[in-house]
């Protein structure tokens, strides 16, 4: 036998494992992807987020995006996407003492909106009146 046929045996065989390996991998990559799952805030980070303006330090904005799933001026979306506030207030460890929704509206034409949000609700911390601590 020579060189050359050596080469290409070895190159018939290697390329045979590596069929005979895609094959058998192909399934276990298939089931891995369909194995996977969609984290419960995939939603909640892919369509808002909280951002504290430079401005002013006694409110805090949630941008939110309107999508087909969440649409707006929908009871359901609304509530759905009040949950999420919440959520984002517990994950940042804001207002201990509640929020207050102080305005909800659609991002002005001109306003500076990087990640193209729909709506912008103007959110403050309740504070824990001198009062109620004695």
């Amino acid at each position: 036998m020579t060189g050359k046929n050596r080469m290409l045996n070895a190159v018939s065989h290697v390329s045979r494992w590596l069929g005979i390996l895609t094959v058998a991998a192909l399934p276990m990559f298939l089931w891995s992807c369909a194995s996977l799952h969609e984290s419960e805030d995939f939603e909640r980070h892919r369509t808002s987020q909280l951002v504290v303006p430079y401005d002013r330090k006694d409110i805090f904005y949630y941008d939110v995006t309107i999508t087909a799933a969440f649409p707006d001026n929908d009871p359901d979306a609304e509530a759905q996407r009040i949950e999420w506030l919440e959520e984002w207030i517990e994950q940042r460890k804001l207002c201990p003492s509640g929020y207050e929704i102080l305005n909800r509206r659609p991002f002005d034409f001109m306003e500076d909106n990087p990640a193209r949000h729909d709506l912008r609700y103007e959110v403050s911390c309740k504070t824990v009146s001198s009062e109620s601590t004695n």
